[in-house]
């Protein structure tokens, strides 16, 4: 695979995967627009039993519930509950499962570096040691390259927003870059790096499922929008370009 084919296939497949989140977002929220009322009306039924069914009255005190509770009220509010509840759950899996494309994405950006432009990371191992069995046998290019394996194993074990670091550091684009591939979008590393502890709060449950993540739909803009950020600006660094068929054919895989 020369660099173009890389290079298009970690675009292809990119764009593929945020065409199915997008696609799973809207179904999602479609479907829980169409649900509120279906969900009302059974919450609204369950309240009207609760108070009235002769099933309940051993653990329930009926005429006290009745007195107490108006099943319109508990049914608007458990209703309420249930959809935002569901709604947040569509969101931390959408946050989680983008997280991991952009986080695999650039991971694979790192890797594209290393294996076409090896002297870029030639300041990252100046200080690594090599047995001299392996200087005996191997060029400099193939333990270059042997040493940039491993430095790309540590980096997968990395967060997201070290690599994002990382390719900054070796990739830097110019000072006006960020306006050449969309005119709204600015990269953010401070909003990248909440963005990553967002997620790492979610998956250790230290986030509260009755409130909606702040801001979600231009969030998850920004994190589209940075993963493209990324891949042009790699393509722009190394003069290399995207072969649209090659990524058209990954973006049409089944």
């Amino acid at each position: 695979m020369d660099d173009i084919d890389m290079i298009s296939e970690i675009s292809g497949s990119y764009l593929q995967k945020w065409m199915a989140l997008k696609n799973f977002k809207n179904l999602s929220m479609l479907g829980l627009k169409e649900a509120t009322s279906t969900l009302f009306y059974q919450q609204l039924e369950a309240a009207q039993q609760l108070g009235h069914n002769p099933i309940y009255e051993k653990f329930i005190d009926q005429t006290l519930y009745r007195e107490k509770i108006d099943p319109l009220e508990a049914a608007k509010r458990v209703s309420s509950r249930l959809i935002n509840e569901a709604q947040y759950t569509v969101e931390s899996s959408i946050l989680i499962l983008s997280h991991t494309l952009l986080d695999t994405t650039l991971l694979e950006l790192c890797r594209f570096s290393t294996v076409y432009h090896p002297e870029r990371w030639d300041e990252d191992i100046n200080e690594k040691t090599v047995k001299f069995e392996a200087v005996q046998s191997s060029d400099i290019h193939q333990i270059r390259q042997q040493i940039l394996c491993k430095k790309i194993e540590e980096l997968e074990r990395k967060s997201l927003i070290e690599k994002a670091d990382v390719l900054y550091k070796r990739c830097k684009p110019e000072a006006n870059f960020c306006s050449t591939i969309h005119n709204e979008y600015v990269y953010d590393r401070d909003k990248l790096k909440m963005y990553d502890e967002q997620r790492h709060d979610i998956v250790h449950g230290r986030f509260n499922p009755t409130q909606q993540i702040k801001d979600f739909d231009n969030l998850l803009l920004f994190v589209e929008q940075t993963g493209m950020h990324f891949i042009i600006m790699i393509c722009e660094y190394y003069n290399t370009k995207i072969s649209s068929s090659k990524a058209f054919e990954c973006m049409t895989i089944t």
